[in-house]
């Protein structure tokens, strides 16, 4: 799976089996075990605990950021230190494409490691350690209504990464509000949302976590296979494909 297009292809054709869930997993881990910048970043980010998740995301990225047009948009919910961003803005770098990264957080380590450390100053340095252009970085609660306007002006993004607060309440608000800032056409891809789905068991040290119950419930109620195609706001949308708890929709209107 060297394109987007040949990820979105075997998704459709193999479906919902822990064959292809467990496919994908292989041939996304073997991927950046291959790519010596990717396995950098992610060595890098394991190294510091700069970030969770598993190798393999890393290649999903890839392929999301090229299928990108030469410049686009990334916004993700929910920023801790800067993994994503700072990835994103690594694949765009070296392919010579010109991206806008920003990145929503109460940037206090909320939910994660509450020890006071300035979560804002962990994510530039971040992306100083890799010589990356900075992000544009806003503080705030993403379901507050302030925060959502600072943020719509920068809209539409190419791509939406929601990653924000994992209680059902919070993860409906986000995509309610962020999805349809995403431009149509673009992705709006969700963090820890694949609890339906069949993905094999954990074993050997592989991470086939399915994701977190509330999330999942979210987007379930929200967006297909389970949910309905449109948002209350008139957006349609198409489930592109799931990689192990990431989640991947297609804005069609």
């Amino acid at each position: 799976m060297q394109t987007l297009d040949e990820l979105i292809t075997y998704w459709k054709t193999h479906g919902d089996k822990p064959e292809t869930h467990q496919r994908i997993y292989d041939v996304f881990q073997k991927a950046v075990d291959d790519d010596a910048e990717l396995k950098a970043h992610r060595h890098h980010i394991k190294a510091h605990g700069l970030g969770f998740g598993t190798d393999g995301f890393h290649w999903m990225w890839k392929l999301i950021v090229d299928s990108m047009p030469d410049e686009f948009s990334f916004l993700e919910l929910g920023v801790w230190a800067a993994q994503i961003p700072s990835l994103v803005e690594l694949l765009a770098t070296r392919t010579g494409k010109f991206s806008d990264v920003f990145g929503v957080s109460t940037f206090d380590g909320r939910g994660i490691n509450e020890n006071g450390e300035d979560y804002k100053a962990v994510c530039y340095k971040l992306f100083d350690d890799f010589k990356l252009k900075k992000p544009y970085l806003i503080t705030g609660d993403t379901t507050k209504m302030a925060t959502i306007s600072s943020v719509e002006q920068f809209a539409p993004f190419d791509i939406t990464f929601i990653d924000g607060g994992h209680e059902y309440e919070t993860a409906t608000s986000d995509i309610l509000n962020y999805g349809p800032m995403t431009k149509i056409g673009g992705l709006m891809v969700i963090d820890d949302a694949s609890c339906l789905f069949h993905l094999p068991p954990c074993h050997d040290g592989q991470n086939h976590f399915h994701g977190i119950d509330p999330v999942s419930r979210a987007v379930d109620k929200l967006l297909p296979p389970f949910g309905p195609t449109l948002l209350p706001d008139g957006s349609e949308w198409r489930q592109e494909f799931v990689v192990m708890h990431d989640r991947a929709f297609r804005r069609i209107s």
